[in-house]
């Protein structure tokens, strides 16, 4: 059984003679690896909630590199993920990139070439790790507005004044100041500048665009969200 918690190699590879020593300069390495012949034994064990990587030979017998990387993408899945691909093959590689490869690797594959490339992919997956864990938090908070908070949320990102937003929701401007007052606390938000980064980072589906937004994000707040961060 491979542990979750365990930042894992997921080896994809048809060819075992390939595959045999790319698992062993990976364990020699240091990493923890995972191996399989095609991409249906993949599937079959893969949680999506495993930190690692994939690491895929372009064609497989059952499914090439890119159907199964759309396969992972169609399940809400941003898997850190690197195609296997010939010296010589570089319309492949450009459309792996395309699809949403993390990165290619040419076979014959250096070791050296090898353990770097796949140290790189799994600190891009801690970062994207990291990045969702980021959204589920900030939603977590939104989820505790009430009905009303949420639509006076949406007015504040907006741009909306408070005048504007009571006019609006035909509210007094005191009522909305002190909407205005539970959502900055509910949502733990210092600023209007830093609430609407936040609704940013809900509103984005893919990791780079939530790791952009949380850089720009104040400094103390990085800080009070430190626990959700590790």
């Amino acid at each position: 059984m491979i542990d979750s918690n365990v930042a894992t190699i997921f080896l994809v590879d048809d060819q075992e003679e390939t595959r045999t020593r790319h698992e062993r300069v990976l364990r020699e390495a240091g990493f923890n690896v995972a191996t399989f012949a095609n991409a249906a034994q993949f599937l079959e064990v893969y949680n999506p909630g495993a930190a690692g990587c994939i690491v895929c030979e372009f064609k497989l017998p059952d499914m090439g590199a890119l159907e199964l990387l759309r396969v992972l993408q169609a399940k809400e899945l941003e898997p850190t993920f690197m195609v296997l691909t010939r010296h010589d093959d570089v319309s492949n590689a450009v459309r792996s990139l395309k699809a949403g490869a993390f990165d290619f690797l040419e076979k014959p594959v250096e070791t050296e070439v090898l353990t770097n490339q796949v140290q790189l992919a799994l600190q891009e997956d801690a970062k994207r790790r990291r990045a969702r864990r980021v959204r589920t938090e900030i939603s977590d908070r939104h989820v505790r507005l009430t009905r009303r908070e949420r639509e006076v949320m949406k007015l504040m990102v907006s741009g909306k004044a408070s005048k504007e937003i009571a006019s609006y929701l035909e509210l007094s401007p005191r009522t909305v100041e002190s909407h205005r007052a539970r959502i900055m606390r509910k949502m733990e938000a210092n600023s209007l500048p830093e609430l609407v980064r936040y609704s940013m980072l809900m509103q984005s589906t893919c990791c780079s665009q939530i790791l952009k937004a949380l850089h720009e994000v104040e400094p103390n707040t990085v800080t009070s969200l430190q626990p959700v961060l590790v």
